[in-house]
């Protein structure tokens, strides 16, 4: 889960997975975190609960069909073993720090290529050059974090859109036109029309997209 929107569609989809398995839904309440990615289901009515393993796999089932993964924190009334889960917490939050940095040191160059000149850094003049040099570092970017498009899409997949899928809209949108205006650049260079040339060597948005 990335953001208010996913706590949300996770809940909505534990709610109904509940209300199609047990008899009496009303005694059951769902609280689900987005600081520790974990869901607790409280049962007040343990009548209710004849068979909990089915109860397990409809929550895992239908939180997996609107596009998140869950898995069973707590069995026999013990959580697994807090350890393991410490440690794939912090390997996760190590590669996270890892493609913020690649991700942060790449923009920042593609920072100096795209508006170095309101300063006076001029690298490269070459206008379709200049744009190729932006897409070849911008694209690395997107690739590192390429669970924003993956998340994004598989949410808007299942018609629950969040954070994911508005940060993915927004950087494609800015790589599809990027690459028109590159085409654009091209255009004018081979016809001798420099107007367009100069309007779109302005308009590449690819450190938007970064």
């Amino acid at each position: 889960m990335s953001c208010a929107a996913c706590v949300a569609h996770v809940e909505h989809a534990a709610k109904k997975a509940i209300t199609n398995t047990l008899r009496d839904a009303a005694s059951v309440s769902v609280s689900v975190s987005l600081l520790t990615s974990s869901m607790s289901v409280d049962i007040e009515n343990e009548a209710v609960l004849t068979d909990p393993a089915a109860l397990d796999k409809a929550l895992i089932a239908e939180i997996e069909r609107v596009g998140y993964g869950a898995a069973v924190a707590i069995e026999g009334g013990q959580l697994k073993s807090t350890a393991d889960q410490a440690k794939e917490e912090k390997q996760t939050l190590k590669k996270s720090w890892i493609s913020f940095i690649i991700s942060a040191a790449l923009t920042l160059v593609l920072m100096v290529f795209s508006m170095g000149h309101m300063v006076g850094i001029n690298l490269i003049r070459d206008p379709i050059l200049l744009a190729a040099v932006q897409l070849v570092l911008t694209l690395p970017v997107l690739i590192i974090n390429r669970h924003y498009f993956v998340g994004g899409a598989r949410a808007l997949i299942h018609r629950s859109p969040n954070m994911d899928s508005l940060i993915a809209i927004g950087s494609l949108a800015a790589v599809v036109y990027g690459v028109f205006a590159m085409f654009m650049i091209g255009y004018g260079l081979g016809h001798g029309d420099m107007e367009v040339v100069e309007k779109y060597r302005n308009d590449l948005y690819f450190e938007s997209a970064g």
